[in-house]
């Protein structure tokens, strides 16, 4: 997928997630939520900062 692609279909989720209520559990691998973060303001991730096996990230406010 290209990154416009990308970006457009992951704002979409993000604004979806935004409206939930309670805990939201985005299951995914570890580039794409690489990504996400990045799209959340972290900034300079690289290769080291990607999650690994069975890894986890949680975000308090989206």
């Amino acid at each position: 997928m290209n990154t416009q692609q990308f970006t457009r279909l992951a704002e979409q989720l993000l604004a979806w997630c935004r409206k939930q209520t309670g805990h939201t559990f985005i299951v995914s691998h570890d580039g794409t939520i690489t990504n996400y973060r990045m799209m959340l303001g972290e900034h300079d991730l690289t290769r080291d900062d990607f999650l690994g096996e069975a890894g986890y990230y949680t975000v308090r406010d989206v």
